[in-house]
């Protein structure tokens, strides 16, 4: 009888996180469409792990429901902020929990954000928990655009090893006499072994791959595969409004609001 009352109460949280998740990401997305503040929405948790908006549009927004994997784990994202000439802050940040995120993937991308543009260009940095050198330096040209930015670790011949924490780290090289002035992000990927529950509910559903990573806490994967969906299908909006709250569970603020943004200019 105690173990059905604890997975009841599990539950009821679980439905209580998807809707305040839904109310916390909806006000961002409605603030992108000022528009449509009169609309009422009918948020709604499903049992597949994502978020549905039902706000009348194209198409349903589903927004994939993250589940962290370890609870209470201690933060290790560290956030990059600057101020430029003109007094404009420079934000840069990898879209990446607080704590560890995981990955089932030897080579996957990584994704940050910046929120304006600089005159400067970037090193990427991946290196393993308690070990000196990196296992990779990369070099890359200044970003023509502000927003999400991505990279896909299969461009090289970096593989991560399983069950080893790699800190991984974006800087925007403002000076490159002074790296003192250098603007750092950075987060931590772990790669695990996929449960034989993973593998087959991907294999059963495999268009619903961003869910069911999220669901099974391999945030990495769930944000990839949403990502590729916007690339596959850029005029679709929708997918914006549902990175949008996916950001929105980790505390991804200026990522989230830049997505909403987008859904919303077009």
């Amino acid at each position: 009888m105690k173990e059905i009352v604890n997975q009841q109460l599990l539950s009821i949280s679980s439905c209580v996180r998807a809707v305040g998740i839904t109310l916390l990401a909806l006000s961002l997305v409605q603030a992108a469409h000022p528009e449509s503040s009169t609309l009422s929405p009918d948020p709604s948790a499903t049992s597949s792990g994502q978020i549905v908006d039902n706000t009348p549009r194209a198409r349903s927004v589903w927004a994939p429901i993250y589940k962290p994997p370890y609870p209470n784990a201690p933060n290790v994202r560290v956030q990059g902020i600057t101020r430029g000439s003109d007094d404009a802050a420079l934000a840069l940040t990898v879209l990446a929990p607080e704590h560890v995120g995981l990955t089932i993937k030897d080579q996957p991308s990584l994704f940050w954000f910046q929120s304006r543009t600089a005159n400067a260009r970037f090193e990427l940095t991946i290196a393993a928990d308690k070990e000196a050198t990196p296992v990779l330096e990369a070099k890359l040209n200044a970003a023509t655009t502000d927003g999400i930015q991505r990279f896909r670790l299969s461009n090289t011949s970096v593989k991560l090893k399983k069950d080893v924490e790699y800190r991984w780290s974006v800087a925007m090289v403002l000076d490159p006499e002074n790296r003192s002035r250098d603007v750092v992000a950075s987060g931590v990927i772990k790669r695990i072994t996929p449960s034989p529950e993973l593998i087959s509910r991907l294999a059963k559903s495999p268009s619903d791959a961003a869910a069911i990573y999220a669901d099974e806490g391999v945030w990495y994967d769930s944000l990839e595969a949403l990502s590729d969906l916007i690339e596959q299908k850029p005029a679709d909006m929708a997918l914006h409004e549902e990175r949008a709250m996916f950001f929105m569970q980790v505390g991804l603020k200026d990522a989230a609001v830049y997505d909403a943004k987008t859904a919303s200019a077009k």
